[in-house]
């Protein structure tokens, strides 16, 4: 968690070098809720533990069967009826 804060640190700090001070204020509330959401954080968790984010950045589970391929997903909804 130190090093997460180190980089929100560091991100808040170049910021503010471009930022106006409202703008500044509004990245900071909209990173405190993403960094601490419990949603977010129990989303990470569970899309680490599929193993799926070794194999690909953005991945769908369409009734327990995951893809990282756009061009399956339509498949994937169709057959959704069978399992």
């Amino acid at each position: 968690m130190g090093s997460a804060r180190n980089y929100h640190d560091q991100l808040l700090s170049f910021s503010s070098q471009y930022l106006n001070t409202i703008t500044n204020n509004l990245l900071r509330m909209a990173l405190a809720l993403r960094f601490y959401s419990p949603t977010v954080q129990m989303m990470r968790k569970m899309a680490h533990d599929t193993g799926m984010t070794r194999q690909c950045s953005t991945f769908v589970d369409i009734h327990g069967i995951y893809t990282c391929h756009v061009d399956e997903i339509d498949n994937l909804i169709e057959s959704a009826k069978e399992r």
